[in-house]
């Protein structure tokens, strides 16, 4: 469904290619759908999320499996030499078995062979042994379970600063929408703002010039000097760099409007708004601890719980780790041409106590708590911050009702005026002069007056903004 509406949003910006038609909700619309910055922002919530249910896993045992096939053609080969090995006497008082020596019976010491060893009484024939070992078809396999039963904390609170990232993601998605929302209306109204002063430029030059026409013509009859139509043609020309200069601005203003929606405004465009509708009473609730309504307050808190989080984990560094490891193996191979297999069930326990480290632990605790104390600091200073922004804002719309009620009065006043005074210059009850600051106080009236509107939509999108509405 929303792609379809936004295929109609942009058929309609397109077709027909020289006609577009705006208004404040479809630009908006459409600058959240071109917006780089929200594509980013939701590319970094997908990163939290699997990074939460990567730490998630480390709850659980890790299971592996390992295998080794060994093939080799040659096996390996080795004899042992046949000799004649030492007898012992078994002792039953001591349980132990002591050589059994050839004691003279003159001294009562062993004898001593020529070669410096003890004579035994007897000895042992070993014949001698071929061995033959074959790793044709041997093999190796195991599998094996790993649980850790206390990290010191590092599990548990890793965990949790993967669930604060997941939901600072979430805020920072928000804000980037909220600040491509406010940007895109600001440009939008800007543009309304400056196609007025167009349209005022326009109004103003065609005032001139009929009193050039005018004067034109008495001069040419005699009836007044031609000083006087000198001073009204400066007029035209002052009114006609104006309108080149308003004209430029909406032009440059488009194009602003243009990078954010993402759609050509080349052709001619159709504005929907047009005015500014000022409340004169505006009844926004304000307070300075709204601050906590705002994406950026919430950023700071996470920031500074994910660094409570990082020195808990550097503190387990001094603890012990304990873990627990089950595994299950089968081996073959081949000894003299007899296949060997054998299997076992195994499982170890694991302490480990950090003792000493040079100082290593000390420092990456006191680095976490130097970031940690960072962050709290910085969450202060932005509190404070957002305090005064809210006050400077909310002091910014209260300026901006009354300059729309002073700009108000002023066209309605100057429109008068400039009434008046083409009267009587018709009448000829007044000098050229009282006309042209007439009719200059009336152009400066009514571009104050659209300065007056934008000023007022601008400062309440960020009070609102300030406070987190």
């Amino acid at each position: 469904m929303k792609r379809m509406i936004n295929i109609i949003l942009l058929l309609t910006l397109i077709l027909p290619v020289f006609a577009v038609t705006l208004n404040v909700e479809k630009c908006k619309q459409l600058a959240l759908d071109n917006s780089e910055e929200i594509k980013i922002a939701t590319t970094k919530k997908g990163v939290a999320d699997y990074k939460k249910m990567q730490y998630r896993s480390n709850f659980l045992p890790k299971i592996s499996f390992n295998a080794t096939y060994l093939y080799r053609d040659a096996p390996f080969e080795m004899s042992v030499d046949d000799g004649y090995l030492p007898t012992y006497n078994y002792d039953s008082g001591t349980g132990e078995l002591t050589p059994n020596l050839f004691i003279d019976p003159n001294s009562g010491q062993p004898v001593i062979g020529t070669d410096g060893n003890p004579v035994f009484n007897q000895y042992a024939y070993f014949p001698g042994l071929d061995l033959s070992l074959s790793l044709r078809n041997a093999y190796m396999a195991s599998i094996q379970a790993t649980q850790p039963v206390f990290m010191g904390g590092k599990i548990l609170n890793a965990y949790k600063m993967s669930k604060i990232g997941v939901e600072a993601a979430e805020v920072n998605y928000q804000r980037e929408r909220e600040n491509i929302l406010i940007e895109t209306e600001l440009a939008y109204w800007h543009i309304v703002s400056l196609n007025g002063k167009v349209t005022l430029a326009t109004q103003y030059e065609e005032l001139l010039q009929e009193v050039v026409r005018q004067l034109t013509n008495a001069t040419e009859v005699g009836m007044i000097q031609r000083n006087s139509l000198l001073k009204a043609e400066v007029k035209l020309n002052e009114a006609k760099l104006n309108k080149q200069k308003a004209t430029h601005g909406y032009a440059l203003a488009t194009l602003a409007l243009e990078r954010l929606i993402g759609i050509d405004l080349s052709g001619e465009i159709t504005l929907e708004d047009s005015v500014v509708q000022v409340d004169s009473e505006f009844t926004q609730e304000v307070d300075p601890e709204m601050y906590l309504d705002r994406k950026d307050f919430q950023l700071l808190t996470a920031k500074y719980e994910i660094t409570r989080k990082q020195k808990s984990i550097a503190f387990a560094d001094y603890l012990p780790e304990i873990g627990v490891q089950a595994s299950y193996s089968e081996t073959r191979f081949e000894l003299n041409s007899n296949e060997n297999k054998s299997d076992e069930a195994m499982i170890m326990a694991n302490f480990s106590l950090p003792i000493f480290k040079w100082g290593e632990t000390y420092a990456k605790n006191k680095q976490a708590g130097f970031k940690r104390d960072a962050a709290k600091l910085e969450l202060e200073r932005g509190i404070e911050l957002m305090k005064l922004e809210i006050k400077k804002n909310e002091f910014a719309v209260k300026d901006a009702i009354l300059r729309n009620e002073l700009a108000n009065s002023s066209v309605t006043q100057a429109t008068e005026n400039l009434r008046i005074a083409q009267d009587n210059f018709d009448l000829k009850r007044n000098t050229l002069s009282d006309l042209l600051e007439a009719q200059t106080g009336w152009q400066k009236a009514e571009s104050e007056q659209l300065d007056a509107q934008i000023d007022y939509q601008q400062s309440t999108l960020m009070l609102l903004k300030a406070i987190g509405k």
